[in-house]
């Protein structure tokens, strides 16, 4: 325990140096799925309050399970796409449902995140094994790390509570459009193959799930965000002078952008849009911040298939709804 250090900055450097330890780890690996060793720091640093396997399990574990159950799924149904889909629809209704009883979105995000990727990835004949290996490592490495760095900055006397933790019921017909707009969002993938794209398939799940109550400012917020996100690794890219190569440039680039987020969004008391913030700029800084890409091509694409897909939930919904 560093005793020299203000409590009130143990959870803004632990928040920051998991991000640290993520961000290095996942650009100097060799990883199908880098994204995680910076999305598991996310769950963990930002809404936990202490470093408990029991916590990290209720956020993560359908997580965890879901990943495994969708490889299974690849190898057994690999030419029957749509038998796969119907369980996946089933599987989203079900999400929903579960979410709105429970009062509680991030524990089914980060499920859902996990089972389309790897349902998508797999029926485009990437190795579920080598996805899961990936996985599996960045969420073990995380939570080893987890107890030291809560060991040294700890946040002694908070309760844990759950993230996004709201009484408020949510609309039957908002849960209904959530469940067909994942549904057919996820079959599209499967039918056309869009390996390409898949980690904007992220989004649209975390954006649409902010519509269960029929929440379009939240809605808003999510896409924002993940706009937002896009804009600071193209600032990142420049400010670096496009030196993708020079690994030290770009992680000290990833700590002022880090840093930055952790102040302007890390009040204990609002840790959903922290989270949102961080993963609107983690995914794109972990998947396009490579040597010898074209970062500024692959985050206008990706800007233009986040609008797209913004605005074509927002017409379903509102198609669905009236």
């Amino acid at each position: 325990m560093i005793k020299k250090i203000n409590p009130a900055l143990h959870r803004p450097i632990r928040i920051i140096l998991g991000m640290m330890v993520g961000a290095t780890i996942g650009l100097t690996g060799n990883w199908k799925l880098p994204m995680y060793w910076l999305l598991f720091p996310v769950i963990i640093y930002i809404n936990l309050p202490k470093a408990s396997f029991q916590l990290v399990w209720q956020l993560t574990g359908k997580s965890l399970l879901l990943a495994l159950g969708a490889s299974l799924l690849t190898d057994i149904l690999a030419n029957h796409p749509f038998i796969a889909w119907l369980i996946s629809a089933w599987l989203c209704f079900y999400a929903i449902h579960d979410t709105a009883k429970h009062n509680n979105q991030t524990p089914w995000f980060f499920a859902l995140i996990s089972w389309s990727l790897f349902l998508i990835l797999g029926f485009s004949g990437v190795s579920t094994r080598t996805l899961l290996a990936d996985y599996y490592w960045s969420f073990i490495i995380t939570v080893v790390l987890m107890y030291p760095i809560f060991f040294l900055f700890p946040a002694p006397g908070l309760v844990p509570k759950p993230p996004e933790n709201d009484q408020s019921q949510p609309l039957t017909g908002n849960m209904i459009c959530i469940g067909i707009i994942l549904s057919l969002a996820l079959g599209a993938y499967l039918i056309f193959n869009i390996k390409d794209s898949v980690f904007v398939f992220i989004t649209i799940i975390g954006a649409v799930m902010s519509l269960k109550k029929g929440d379009v400012a939240k809605y808003n917020q999510r896409m924002i965000g993940q706009l937002s996100g896009c804009v600071l690794v193209g600032l990142l890219f420049i400010m670096t002078l496009g030196q993708t190569d020079q690994l030290l440039l770009i992680l000290l680039g990833h700590l002022l952008i880090v840093s930055y987020l952790v102040y302007a969004f890390g009040q204990p008391n609002n840790a959903a849009a922290l989270t949102n913030a961080m993963i609107g700029y983690s995914v794109p800084f972990i998947l396009y911040v490579i040597p010898g890409q074209p970062i500024l091509y692959n985050l206008s694409i990706r800007i233009i298939m986040l609008c797209a897909a913004g605005l074509t939930i927002l017409f379903i919904d509102l198609i669905l709804q009236g």
